[in-house]
């Protein structure tokens, strides 16, 4: 019963109010579900209520701590807006931690990095995802991998443009 309020729920994310009321449904039909929570948050998120998403990551994370989706989500949250890149970090290291192979886990980090200025710390993260060589969720490939190295790149290529022209 839960499995179906949750799929009705991200179904329907285009009137939230309704998704609202079937995520709560689903979780109190499974409180610990992990990924009825994660889909919440996620909604939460779009909407703007940070702290709101921000309990429910923590709750699906403690439901499923080896989910590095959860956490890489959360990470993107906390850096976009919440407590900023030092509190993503703090996350996507949990993530590594948890799968050590996942290569979406440093795709994502090594954006948030560039988009931070931080481009060695990007590529040296992209790296270590070609070397990763595991678990990719969504049939992410050397291509994705190659295609972020070209985004983070291209950040930094902006970013002394910046630089340059303020020094004019």
């Amino acid at each position: 019963f839960g499995i179906f309020l949750n799929n009705l729920a991200v179904i329907d994310q285009r009137n939230a109010a309704d998704a609202i009321e079937c995520f709560k449904k689903a979780l109190q039909a499974e409180p610990r579900n992990y990924y009825a929570l994660s889909c919440f948050a996620d909604l939460e998120a779009r909407l703007g209520h940070v702290d709101a998403a921000r309990d429910l990551f923590k709750r699906s994370s403690d439901a499923n701590p080896s989910n590095a989706a959860t956490l890489v989500a959360w990470a993107n949250l906390e850096e976009a807006r919440g407590l900023g890149l030092i509190r993503a970090r703090e996350l996507y290291d949990k993530a590594h931690r948890s799968h050590a192979t996942n290569t979406r886990v440093f795709t994502a980090w090594a954006m948030a990095e560039a988009r931070h200025g931080n481009a060695t710390g990007a590529l040296k993260l992209l790296e270590r995802a070609t070397r990763a060589r595991g678990f990719a969720p969504g049939g992410i490939r050397d291509a994705e991998v190659l295609g972020t190295w070209g985004e983070v790149c291209r950040h930094d290529v902006e970013a002394r443009a910046r630089g340059d022209n303020a020094c004019r």
